[in-house]
């Protein structure tokens, strides 16, 4: 796939022998990847897509409507049909060569697309949202990093996105741990939490991303069979979960630790009240275009500031769970 100019980025795909990887490439950022050949190892960051997707599962029971916002290689995509049963299923991709890439190098990964119907949305997802006349169960925002996304991280957006949602819906966003430094990571949380009542965090083993759960109904972890899932006992085991525990192994901070977190920290931060990242300060998008040279420094720095407000017996009281 050469690189290809769309109308709103450039689009590369990238086969690594070395890393046993298939790239995405987005205006030259590694957007997602999937591994060349399985049961080996891969530069490809399956966990995150993986768990982006399935997460949800494990505390909402059913799904009517779902959207996801942002294509990328379709793994997360993919991992959506796994679990959405009977539900509506709709993909936005702001680059219809997105679209184009994803069917022509990467569908070697997809096992639940092909069975699914899907709608796919080519255009932006804020608009989308914001004149949809329906309710989600379920949104999954996987846009690219804020230097490149920037009103996808907003509390206008988060707000818009909010107001969408059902009474018990789950919100999902992707969060890099690099060229963010603690502060913005801060921010980033704060400006969630001032749209949702509660925030669970996920870190993917090896990673240098978090995945943020959010919704106004608290998290209580339910245990369900995934035997019934076709294709999903495959993926999950993909990427090392092979039971409940597994995955209960990647949460971070249960959504009390996130209260605690933002609680103690926020009124330290230097930065200009009220401590959210919006559209007219652009806050986040600044940093990160400006510190994008910093990588594993940052990484270090936020699984630090986040592993101080690890409680276990928060984490655990989520396993007071119905089994299905």
């Amino acid at each position: 796939f050469p690189v290809t100019i769309g109308l709103y980025s450039t689009v590369t795909v990238i086969k690594d022998n070395f890393a046993n990887t298939i790239y995405l490439k987005n205006n030259a950022k590694v957007e997602a990847g999937i591994p060349i050949e399985d049961g080996i190892f891969s530069a490809a960051d399956m966990q995150t897509q993986v768990l982006l997707g399935v997460a949800p599962k494990y505390f909402k029971d059913k799904f009517n409507n779902i959207l996801l916002i942002g294509m990328g290689s379709g793994v997360t995509l993919d991992s959506l049909a796994m679990i959405s049963g009977d539900a509506k299923l709709c993909v936005a991709e702001i680059e219809d060569l997105v679209f184009k890439a994803a069917d022509k190098f990467f569908s070697q990964a997809w096992q639940a697309i092909p069975d699914k119907k899907i709608t796919r949305y080519n255009g932006n997802a804020r608009s989308l949202i914001k004149s949809s006349k329906e309710k989600y169960d379920l949104i999954v925002s996987q846009p690219s990093d804020p230097w490149l996304s920037a009103d996808m991280f907003t509390d206008e957006f988060w707000k818009l996105a909010h107001s969408k949602l059902s009474k018990d819906g789950i919100f999902v966003q992707w969060l890099q741990l690099y060229s963010l430094e603690p502060k913005y990571l801060l921010l980033t949380l704060n400006t969630l939490k001032h749209n949702f009542k509660y925030l669970l965090i996920i870190h993917p083993p090896r990673t240098a991303e978090i995945i943020i759960l959010a919704s106004d109904k608290d998290f209580r972890f339910r245990d369900f069979n995934v035997d019934k899932y076709p294709y999903l006992k495959t993926s999950l085991n993909r990427v090392s979960i092979h039971n409940s525990a597994d995955f209960m192994a990647n949460i971070m901070l249960a959504p009390k630790d996130v209260k605690n977190l933002l609680v103690v920290e926020v009124p330290r931060l230097d930065l200009p009240a009220p401590m959210l990242n919006n559209s007219n300060n652009s806050l986040l998008e600044f940093h990160t275009a400006e510190n994008f040279y910093k990588f594993s420094e940052t990484i270090n720095q936020n699984l630090q500031a986040l592993s101080s407000y690890v409680s276990f017996e928060h984490i655990l009281s989520l396993a007071k769970y119905n089994s299905e």
